[in-house]
């Protein structure tokens, strides 16, 4: 019962909605036209935070990238200058050719170079030859200190001249974050020793503690390890984060690039870039709701706008509604006393020229018109109460003589009827007999056709034959020519053999001097360094040129083989095409043959194909003039029996004319009585 009562009340509540929309046009205009305008206010709003939303993250998520790519460039500065630093070290004579009783100028050099840049915590070389660490600061690094067993040093050695930095480290001293830079420098080829210097990295860590993204985010360093170097709590720095799936997404990403993940259950983006001296990861981090609250400022002036535009439309639906309801009101108050019978009114006034002024000015026409039909339907009607008297009187005498036509007339049709029977059999036989001629006639038509084409088939393939005999022929020369050129290209092989193995001494003869050069350069010291170079890369030269003559050397010999190879199965293909050639002109013959009897053929099939036309063509004429003697006398009967048909007909239909004019008379009359009810 509820459950009924329930639905009783939604089912009213629906009806009485459906009734306040449907009561008035005003209604039905102004409450779709509102809900559109809501709904379309509601999708722009929407739409617009959205965009809000998106714009401000990627605006704000490069201009973090943009950040880090910045710092980055300060980060490639600073080390740029720490390694021009060692570069000038080594290239100094005092590190170069370093000598004991200069120590104390080289520690000198090395303090000044200290007090110009504070971020240097320790310079140091390792001298190879004998093992001695020179250094500054000095300290006592104790006799069993050999820095050649130290990762630094073999790393810097492995590198072959290139400087390396290591992962960073506190300073056991001082307790700041330091970075070993190392290069090995050379004399000659000969190692001579490992120039390096502790670096402190810590205002680099401070320049990313100081980074400002939104209003929650921070900047990070991570290491090659995956290490946290730098980070805003110091609870993570030295934590390794190379399991986390944010850490799998930056390295997958790859040098640079934009991640999002999850930290702690939130969404976050990270910004992030890659130092190219170092392989350290600079990365600015921020919570995506940060950029979210920075769009939500648009929310107000959004639903202020979508509001002012709602009482606007209101105001304005309302203004045209009104518009177009008042003359729709006037149109149905003169519908009704139209509907009434009153059409006495005189015409509505309107000064709109739209649909609706379109509509009262038809209702006036409508109004006239059925004034002046309802003048016309009564004149009318009185003169065809006049005129249905008069039909009466004339329908009985037209009724007499119908039906003595009617009796002579199916007389006359029984006679003609034989007649057209017997003339319909005979066409009927003869168009047998003329259909079968002309179906012959047309087998023997398409036989000939046939034929003839098989003729142009033959003619056809005997030229095709001719054709491709000559075909055949071009190419028993062409294989012949080609047989002649792979043998003179097999020669041409075995003359670049020749070439190359004189290429081969002459360039062993040149790595031999080449290395005597270099030997004697080496002699000759520091003067006859320029000329090593020069001699090694001879010497290079050389290699690549004994490389690159063997590589030819096994080019040429296996273009020789396959030239071999190419010229057997042209001496095979030779011989099948003269075979091929043979057979041709054989079959070119037996063309000839079948293409004369089948001339002969087409002759005798033609000349049947004449006569059958010719019989047809008598037979058609035949049929024709029978059919045509059918046709009249199936017409002349079938004349008779329409007229007698007619002549009953006419019998019949005086008998329904004289009680239609009866009827006609009382209609007229009730039809006056109808139009006296309206008032003109």
């Amino acid at each position: 019962m509820k459950n009924t009562e329930t639905t009783n009340v939604k089912a009213k509540r629906i009806r009485s909605v459906r009734g306040f929309i449907t009561k008035s046009i005003q209604n039905q205009i102004l409450i779709p036209f509102l809900i559109l305008i809501i709904l379309a206010g509601g999708v722009v709003a929407v739409v617009s935070y959205n965009f809000s939303v998106k714009n401000t993250t990627v605006e704000l998520t490069e201009t973090v990238e943009s950040q880090m790519v910045g710092l980055n460039d300060t980060f490639e500065l600073f080390f740029s200058n720490i390694d021009y630093t060692l570069e000038r070290f080594i290239s100094n004579d005092l590190v170069a050719n370093y000598q004991p009783e200069n120590k104390q100028d080289l520690l000198n050099y090395f303090g000044e170079t200290k007090e110009t840049n504070p971020s240097i915590a320790n310079i140091y070389t390792v001298i190879d030859k004998t093992g001695e660490v020179i250094i500054y600061p000095e300290v006592d690094l104790g006799d069993d200190f050999n820095a050649k067993e130290r990762d630094w040093y073999q790393n810097a050695v492995e590198a072959n001249g290139e400087t390396v930095w290591t992962e960073p480290y506190t300073d056991a001293s001082t307790g700041e974050t330091v970075v070993t830079v190392s290069r090995a420098y050379y004399i000659g080829d000969n190692l001579a020793g490992a120039m390096s210097a502790d670096v402190m990295v810590g205002t680099l860590v401070d320049m990313v503690d100081e980074l400002e993204i939104g209003q929650t985010g921070y900047g990070v360093i991570f290491d090659n390890a995956g290490k946290y170097v730098a980070h805003t709590d110091q609870e993570y720095i030295g934590q390794d984060a190379s399991k986390e799936e944010y850490y799998k997404k930056i390295i997958s990403t790859g040098k640079q690039g934009i991640v999002e993940y999850q930290f702690e259950g939130k969404d976050k983006i990270m910004a992030f870039t890659t130092n190219p001296t170092t392989g350290w990861i600079l990365g600015g981090t921020v919570y995506l709701e940060d950029f979210q609250k920075q769009a939500q400022t648009i929310i107000i002036p959004i639903l202020i706008t979508l509001g002012l535009v709602i009482l606007l439309a209101i105001v304005v639906s309302i203004l045209i509604t009104r518009g177009i309801t008042k003359p729709i009101k006037q149109v149905m108050e003169r519908m009704e006393n139209i509907a009434r019978g009153d059409l006495s009114h005189d015409p509505l006034k309107t000064k709109y020229r739209n649909e609706v002024g379109q509509l009262i000015v038809a209702t006036n026409d409508m109004n006239q018109t059925m004034r002046e039909v309802l003048h016309q339907i009564n004149e009318v009607s009185e003169t065809v109460s006049s005129q249905s008297e008069e039909l009466t009187q004339t329908a009985g005498e037209l009724k007499t003589g119908a039906e003595q036509i009617a009796t002579t007339m199916e007389e006359l049709a029984t006679g003609s009827e034989t007649q057209a029977n017997s003339a319909s059999d005979l066409a009927s036989n003869m168009g047998t007999f003329a259909s079968r001629v002309e179906e012959a006639s047309e087998h023997g038509e398409h036989i000939q056709g046939n034929s003839v084409i098989v003729l142009e088939m033959t003619n056809e393939g005997s030229k095709l034959m001719q054709s491709s005999s000559n075909q055949m022929v071009k190419i028993n020369h062409i294989v012949k020519d080609a047989v002649e050129k792979m043998q003179s290209l097999n020669k041409h092989s075995q003359e670049i053999s020749t070439l190359v193995s004189v290429i081969k001494d002459v360039a062993d003869q040149t790595n031999l001097l080449a290395l005597n050069a270099a030997i004697e350069a080496a002699r000759a010291g520091e003067h006859g360094k320029g000329f090593a170079v020069v001699a090694n890369e001879v010497r290079k030269l050389a290699e690549q040129v004994a490389v690159s003559v063997n590589d030819i050397t096994g080019i040429v010999t296996n273009i020789q083989t396959e030239s071999s190879n190419v010229s057997d199965s042209l001496r095979d293909g030779y011989s099948e095409v003269e075979l091929g050639t043979s057979q041709i002109e054989t079959t070119g013959e037996t063309f000839n043959e079948i293409s004369s009897a089948v001339t002969e053929m087409a002759q005798n099939i033609k000349s049947v194909s004449v006569n059958l036309s010719e019989i047809a063509a008598s037979s058609q004429e035949m049929n024709g003039s029978i059919e045509e003697i059918a046709s009249v006398s199936e017409e002349a009967a079938a004349g008779v029996e329409q007229t007698a048909a007619s002549a009953q007909e006419a019998s019949g239909s005086m008998e329904e004319i004289a009680g239609s004019s009866v009827h006609l008379a009382k209609l007229a009359e009730e039809l006056n009585e109808l139009v006296g009810r309206f008032k003109i």
